[in-house]
């Protein structure tokens, strides 16, 4: 049985999560093939850029029924007859799209399952409704108490939440075992300068847009080692880092919310700007959930960092309310009766 995996090239995420639920899918002896045009190493089927040229691109949202499909641009011609030629030569049960509304609506009209993986933000568009409306099922990677896509709630019937997917969830056992040696059996958080004093910036793959946030961290908390992980300093494992840290200050992809929630790291949630608004609706469910500390504020100088360092670091740590545990395994079994059906 193949099983086809649509990954979607901007950010580390997608990749991460398809390594994942991948690994969950072929332990089950089923063939998944990953479609990409950056799988970064990562056996596939590599495609071609759709996004090459300049502006103006022709008529490329369709009049506002898809995001990306520019009229006459030989790459985007190439990447879906890739797509369309590996369906027809390979026949899959199922194609997991992560993401692409155009993806979605092709593989659908070959007449493929789909498995469309949910993303937070506003995505109330049409084209995004489309690629609801032809999934087979939809997958949503946080658990059913969060909602930073309410666009998915009129499709609740095809729609599962598997809770946060992370690379690193094998690895919180290790963490839980050390807590509780330490006697925190209750999850307690201590003064964060009684344990560690390390301090970790996640900023992705493409950096922090917040110029100077390393200094202003510092200034704010002189006493704490900083370090950042992301863009010019990026860091592919992160398992040791945050294994040691006190806390983490992070933007909210949901792979780094994933990580952090599978290591139990507390974290002040600091959202970047992203199309659909992704990052300021799942910091703002997060923030409201009580899982991490949350500040609106534009300006990182007028932040009050330090406040918000020692209000994350000692509430009692709720991460396990993110269901990162199995989370791979949970996708894994929706796809696999997507393809079985």
């Amino acid at each position: 049985m193949v099983i086809g995996y649509y990954v979607h090239h901007v950010g580390a995420g997608h990749l991460t999560r398809a390594r994942v639920v991948a690994s969950e899918l072929r332990a089950r002896g089923l063939e998944v093939v990953l479609l990409g045009s950056d799988l970064r190493g990562t056996p596939g089927v590599p495609l071609p850029r759709d996004d090459t040229g300049s502006a103006p691109y022709d008529d490329p949202g369709a009049t506002g029924a898809l995001h990306w499909s520019p009229l006459r641009h030989p790459g985007y011609t190439l990447r879906m007859g890739t797509i369309a030629r590996w369906v027809m030569t390979n026949a899959p049960q199922a194609v997991v799209v992560d993401v692409s509304v155009e993806v979605s609506v092709c593989i659908r009209l070959l007449g493929v399952p789909t498995v469309v993986i949910a993303q937070p933000g506003d995505r109330s568009d049409d084209a995004h409704t489309l690629a609801f409306r032809c999934a087979t099922a939809i997958l949503a990677p946080w658990p059913a108490e969060a909602q930073p896509c309410p666009a998915i709630q009129p499709f609740a019937d095809k729609t599962h939440f598997t809770g946060g997917i992370s690379g690193l969830t094998a690895r919180r056992d290790h963490r839980e075992r050390r807590d509780h040696r330490e006697g925190r059996d209750h999850r307690e958080r201590r003064d964060h300068r009684e344990r560690r004093d390390l301090a970790v910036i996640l900023s992705g793959r493409a950096g922090s847009v917040r110029s100077g946030l390393l200094d202003t961290l510092q200034a704010a908390e002189p006493r704490m080692q900083w370090i950042e992980a992301g863009g010019a300093h990026w860091i592919g494992d992160l398992t040791e880092l945050l294994n040691r840290a006190t806390v983490v200050v992070t933007h909210c992809g949901q792979n780094a919310i994933a990580d952090i929630a599978a290591m139990d790291v507390p974290a002040v949630l600091d959202p970047q700007p992203r199309p659909h608004a992704e990052q300021h609706h799942l910091g703002s469910e997060l923030g409201r959930l009580h899982l991490a500390t949350s500040l609106g504020v534009a300006d990182p100088s007028s932040m009050a960092w330090a406040a918000a360092i020692d209000d994350a670091v000692k509430q009692p740590s709720q991460w396990s309310r993110w269901r990162t545990d199995q989370a791979g395994t949970r996708a894994a079994d929706v796809i696999e009766q997507v393809a079985h059906a």
